[in-house]
């Protein structure tokens, strides 16, 4: 009898040791709850901090396009004009038509090159070959020139002006367009 009553507390002791292992239906949603909770207010920071790449990346991309453009001023002693053509009015390039950035990327053909040189002042991240240089967003690059050597593009006392139109894609809206000087 009395290992049939030590059997029985045993069996006791072993059922109380697993209900105190095992966590309660509502332990449970409190802890996936908190989960939840944690996830919402770091979402928000992610996606700041990804903005705030992309920006750092297209400012990145602005001061390359700058830099290209001066070297080339710098080695040319007249900015880049695609074709090799030269007039008296400021011009607006746009980096997916045949244009400026093919005198830049060293990718010009034609009997008058601009950059007869073939220097590659510009390397860009993408496939160029298509004739497209897109931001993080998808836009075209925007460049400006002061081709009639005035020193203003714009109303700014510069030679050349780049732009990225911005996470909105309007080049019109200058509250997100991002743009470098020289």
């Amino acid at each position: 009898m009395s290992l049939e009553i030590n059997r029985m507390n045993a069996d006791h002791d072993m059922r109380k040791q697993a209900r105190k292992q095992a966590f309660t239906l509502i332990e449970l949603l409190v802890v996936i709850a908190i989960i939840a909770i944690l996830a919402a207010l770091v979402t928000p920071a992610i996606s700041a901090a990804l903005q705030r790449a992309k920006k750092a990346q297209v400012q990145t991309e602005l001061q390359a396009i700058k830099t290209a453009v001066q070297a080339f001023y710098n080695d040319y002693s007249k900015l880049p004009i695609a074709g090799g053509g030269y007039n008296n009015t400021d011009q607006q390039y746009e980096t997916n038509s045949m244009s400026i950035f093919q005198v830049l990327t060293a990718n010009e053909s034609g009997p008058n090159p601009a950059n007869s040189r073939k220097i590659v002042y510009l390397e860009t991240t993408t496939a160029y070959t298509s004739g497209a240089f897109p931001d993080v967003w998808g836009n075209q690059y925007v460049l400006k020139l002061d081709n009639n050597y005035d020193g203003k593009v714009d109303g700014y006392s510069t030679i050349a002006i780049a732009i990225s139109p911005g996470p909105d894609h309007k080049l019109s809206t200058t509250n997100d367009n991002l743009r470098t000087t020289l």
